[in-house]
């Protein structure tokens, strides 16, 4: 074992590469370099979190039995932290662990596989490759209908998220390649990239979810509304500066949430130049095959998406083709995921000054800033990519979303006897009418939450 010592979070951020790999869990560092080659989860995994506090990382997708395993690796401890900290894992999560797993294990059911959803995936894939190339390459049919193909194609790709999600959570099958090719899939189809898409949304928004100041999903809002001192389009927490154009916020945002896969696209290129999400989630250094992968994704979406139809269309058919599809795909996007975070039933958490400890356990805080709709729902899941079973998700991120209807009823009677607030409703259109509202107290001036 090597020696002993103290290390400072700045001090942690240098061991990020193959050869010295260091991570952080519950205040003690860990020299994980000699196990990289080991985790089923894979080397690249534990490298993008090198060089960080891995805890609710590792707590939410391992069981308990694996905790043991990092005390071989220990070498010292942490002195300090840049980002938030929490609690003990404390009884209701162990408790609804135990339950979860349990069901799962007792009906021999694999958390990681449903074929028919595979099938489904599939099916989604090939009918918007297939819309694509009827719009571009049949050149008989009419404009009108090259619109309702773009409009197929829109969605179909916002569709593409969700596996790309699956993805990113590691839940979709237990194999790393996998995960791997269907990231890069989803970068040519979408057009994003899959390498700081997971730091913003795993290795970031699920840790800190509704933590001002920490979570890159409510401190970026897309096309660059990084900085909560700056008037920008929206205002989407508490301790963003007022301006008066955010009283209006919850009548215009609906209309500009038409461009957030282009502010998706444009927020995930940013980050590899500037190796920081939202000035909130530090990003490692890519290595030389991802940046071979970024480029590449970028150029296959770009030959797909701009220089193809310019060949095969007039430039005012791609300029309108390719509008209808993003906002296609934005809507869909938007209108599913709005709701589960930004939503009048869900609290935010802003830090004490000078303070990174959140006392609460992690997951009550997941539960208390989540946000349920038709969570037992089969069909919904399936449309709209687990996301619906919000809380389900964030407590157990490595599960595949077509599994969340048959342990949301776990989740919300192990809630009820902790005393637990579980928030859901059985109406889509009301949970989006809740998020149209929040929109609308965060525009008010000096609306502090209490």
């Amino acid at each position: 074992m090597e020696t002993q010592k103290k290390f400072s979070y700045s001090q942690l951020r240098q061991y990020t590469k193959p050869e010295n790999a260091h991570v952080a869990y519950r205040g003690k560092v860990y020299n994980i370099s000699s196990f990289l080659g080991k985790h089923p989860g894979g080397k690249e995994t534990l490298l993008m979190a090198a060089g960080s506090d891995i805890t609710p990382l590792f707590e939410a997708y391992h069981r308990s039995k694996t905790f043991k395993l990092l005390n071989k690796f220990y070498v010292g401890e942490l002195t300090d932290h840049e980002m938030p900290t929490f609690g003990e894992m404390g009884e209701f999560y162990k408790t609804l662990r135990n339950r979860v797993f349990g069901f799962f294990d007792t009906n021999n059911i694999d958390p990681k596989v449903d074929y028919s959803l595979f099938l489904f995936y599939g099916f989604v894939v090939f009918l918007t490759c297939f819309s694509y190339f009827l719009m571009m390459f049949w050149s008989d049919i009419h404009l009108t209908t090259k619109m309702v193909l773009s409009v197929i194609t829109g969605f179909g790709t916002g569709y593409t998220m969700y596996i790309l999600h699956d993805a990113s959570h590691f839940s979709i099958t237990h194999k790393p390649c996998v995960w791997k090719a269907l990231e890069c899939i989803g970068d040519i189809i979408v057009g994003g990239y899959h390498y700081t898409w997971r730091y913003r949304h795993t290795y970031g928004h699920h840790c800190y979810p509704n933590i001002v100041g920490a979570d890159p999903e409510i401190n970026s809002s897309c096309l660059l509304n990084w900085s909560d001192h700056l008037p920008s389009y929206a205002r989407l927490n508490f301790n963003k500066k007022w301006f008066p154009h955010y009283v209006l916020q919850y009548i215009y945002m609906p209309f500009l949430y038409c461009l957030f896969i282009i502010g998706l696209r444009i927020d995930d290129t940013m980050s590899v130049f500037n190796l920081r999400y939202a000035n909130t989630i530090r990003i490692n250094s890519p290595t030389h095959k991802e940046i071979l992968l970024f480029a590449l994704g970028k150029a296959a979406w770009v030959l797909l998406k701009i220089v193809i139809p310019l060949v095969c269309l007039h430039w005012k058919a791609v300029v309108l083709l390719m509008l209808i599809s993003d906002v296609c795909t934005s809507v869909y996007l938007v209108v599913v995921l709005a709701p589960n975070h930004l939503n009048e039933n869900t609290r935010y958490y802003s830090l004490s000054k000078g303070s990174k400890k959140i006392e609460k356990d992690w997951a009550e805080l997941q539960v208390e800033c989540s946000f349920d709709y038709l969570p037992e729902s089969t069909f919904w899941s399936v449309i709209a990519g687990g996301v619906n079973n919000q809380i389900s998700h964030h407590l157990f991120p490595g599960i595949l979303s077509i599994h969340y209807p048959k342990i949301a009823p776990i989740v919300k009677k192990t809630c009820k006897e902790f005393g637990i607030q579980y928030k859901c409703l059985n109406s889509f259109s009301g949970a989006f009418i809740g998020h149209l509202k929040h929109l609308r107290q965060l525009g008010q001036k000096d609306n502090k939450e209490s």
